[in-house]
Protein backbone atom coordinates (compact mmCIF):
# COMPACT_ATOMS: atom_id res chain seq x y z
CA UNK A 1 0.00 0.00 0.00
CA UNK A 2 3.01 2.61 0.63
CA UNK A 3 3.58 1.73 -2.90
CA UNK A 4 0.34 3.34 -4.26
CA UNK A 5 0.94 6.07 -1.63
CA UNK A 6 4.27 6.94 -3.25
CA UNK A 7 3.52 6.64 -6.45
CA UNK A 8 0.05 8.72 -6.26
CA UNK A 9 2.49 11.59 -4.59
CA UNK A 10 4.84 11.52 -6.98
CA UNK A 11 2.44 12.07 -10.05
CA UNK A 12 0.66 14.95 -7.87
CA UNK A 13 3.80 16.32 -7.73
CA UNK A 14 4.70 15.59 -11.73
CA UNK A 15 1.06 17.00 -12.86
CA UNK A 16 1.26 19.98 -10.76
CA UNK A 17 5.53 20.67 -12.15
CA UNK A 18 4.20 20.19 -15.80
CA UNK A 19 0.93 22.00 -15.26
CA UNK A 20 3.32 25.15 -14.29
CA UNK A 21 5.21 24.37 -17.09
CA UNK A 22 2.91 24.71 -19.99
CA UNK A 23 1.61 27.80 -18.31
CA UNK A 24 4.89 29.49 -18.40
CA UNK A 25 5.40 27.66 -21.87
CA UNK A 26 1.62 29.28 -22.92
CA UNK A 27 2.62 33.23 -21.31
CA UNK A 28 6.22 33.00 -23.19
CA UNK A 29 4.42 31.79 -26.70
CA UNK A 30 1.75 34.89 -25.93
CA UNK A 31 4.50 37.58 -25.31
CA UNK A 32 7.02 35.99 -28.31
CA UNK A 33 5.26 33.77 -30.55
CA UNK A 34 8.12 33.51 -32.99
CA UNK A 35 10.68 31.81 -30.24
CA UNK A 36 7.31 28.24 -30.28
CA UNK A 37 7.81 27.16 -27.12
CA UNK A 38 5.12 25.05 -27.02
CA UNK A 39 5.66 23.98 -29.86
CA UNK A 40 9.58 23.33 -29.75
CA UNK A 41 10.71 19.43 -29.72
CA UNK A 42 11.16 19.52 -25.92
CA UNK A 43 7.23 19.81 -25.52
CA UNK A 44 6.20 17.10 -26.96
CA UNK A 45 7.55 14.46 -24.62
CA UNK A 46 6.25 16.60 -21.61
CA UNK A 47 2.98 16.79 -22.67
CA UNK A 48 2.84 13.31 -22.73
CA UNK A 49 4.14 13.11 -19.43
CA UNK A 50 1.90 15.62 -18.28
CA UNK A 51 -0.93 13.31 -19.75
CA UNK A 52 0.23 9.94 -18.32
CA UNK A 53 0.45 11.55 -14.72
CA UNK A 54 -2.85 13.19 -14.58
CA UNK A 55 -4.33 9.65 -16.26
CA UNK A 56 -2.38 7.98 -13.27
CA UNK A 57 -3.37 10.38 -10.48
CA UNK A 58 -6.77 10.90 -11.55
CA UNK A 59 -7.23 6.82 -11.82
CA UNK A 60 -5.20 6.16 -9.00
CA UNK A 61 -7.23 8.53 -6.63
CA UNK A 62 -10.54 7.25 -7.76
CA UNK A 63 -9.44 3.58 -7.06
CA UNK A 64 -8.40 4.23 -3.55
CA UNK A 65 -12.08 6.04 -2.89
CA UNK A 66 -13.45 3.05 -3.85
CA UNK A 67 -16.94 2.74 -3.41
CA UNK A 68 -17.71 5.41 -1.59
CA UNK A 69 -19.02 8.43 -2.45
Amino acid sequence: MRLIGLVIAAARHATIVLALVFLAFSVLDWFNPLMGFASSPAAAPLLVTFCLSALVTASLRGSRQGGRR
